[in-house]
């Protein structure tokens, strides 16, 4: 089993069963993943890891969070999610903050990850008002905890979500490079991409272009990454009711028994 490969997993409805015995587990399945939320939607993952994620602030977060992991607790949890999206946590950086030191308090032995910001500037519906990138609101939230707390928050890894272009190895050199080298260049700070993607409509306009070769080039890449602990794909269903979640030719396994798309049998065999 790789234990860099994971998926961020959408569950559907229980008929999904048999698909996620083909994506978790297994010699070549996902190694570990993760579902926005405290608690697995999986009644078997095949030895696949689940890590919990604190989606955000709000109390019915927390107190799924603690009823299902002890003070402690010495395995992983991710933080809040793409807080800088006002469609997801929607948290500003003195807010994530607070939630992150809650979060250090509550569950001391625990390996942190830091909160996931979206990767490009976006604009709220509501106030007219563009947000700021992710490197800069993980700028300003360490920032804003140092301004609450006198110290700079340590988390154990970085998540990094990349939908910006075509190129993930890319990405995560050059935030390692740029941004965590500049930023928090503790021995040890390792990156997690937990989104990432490929999708046949970008490549449109390139005749003969071979996604799933360049899907393995791309990925054994990043295997070589030192600093790249773990990623995981985005997402594990190509048909959803959610909009956001389209079914646009990038996703790797079915609602059916048909089990993988193209792209799923490539990830899975990597």
């Amino acid at each position: 089993m790789n234990a860099k490969k994971g998926l961020a997993f959408v569950t559907t409805s229980p008929t999904d069963a048999k698909v996620d015995s083909v994506l978790l587990g297994g010699k070549q399945g996902a190694a570990w993943y993760y579902s926005w939320r405290p608690v697995s939607p999986v009644a078997d993952a095949h030895g696949a890891e689940f890590v919990p994620m604190l989606w955000d602030a709000s109390q019915a977060n927390w107190t799924a969070l603690q009823a299902n992991y002890p003070p402690d607790y010495a395995g992983w949890i991710m933080g809040p999610n793409e807080p800088n999206h006002p469609q997801q946590a929607a948290m500003l950086p003195t807010e994530a903050a607070i939630c992150w030191h809650q979060l250090k308090e509550a569950y001391p032995l625990a390996r942190l990850v830091a909160p996931a910001p979206w990767d490009r500037p976006l604009k709220d519906s509501k106030t007219g008002e563009w947000g700021a990138d992710g490197d800069h609101w993980l700028t300003e939230w360490r920032e804003a905890h140092w301004r609450l707390y006198n110290c700079y928050p340590d988390p154990d890894a970085y998540a990094l979500h990349y939908y910006t272009g075509k190129d993930p190895f890319r990405a995560v050199v050059r935030f390692y490079m740029e941004w965590i080298y500049h930023n928090d260049a503790r021995p040890g700070v390792h990156i997690w991409l937990t989104e990432f993607r490929f999708c046949n409509e970008w490549w449109e306009d390139v005749p003969g272009f071979d996604l799933a070769l360049y899907m393995r080039q791309q990925i054994r890449a990043m295997e070589k990454l030192p600093y790249l602990d773990r990623y995981a794909y985005f997402a594990n269903r190509e048909f959803l009711a959610d909009p956001v979640v389209s079914n646009d030719g990038c996703h790797i396994g079915l609602n059916t028994d048909e089990g993988l798309t193209n792209l799923g049998k490539v990830y899975m065999s990597l």
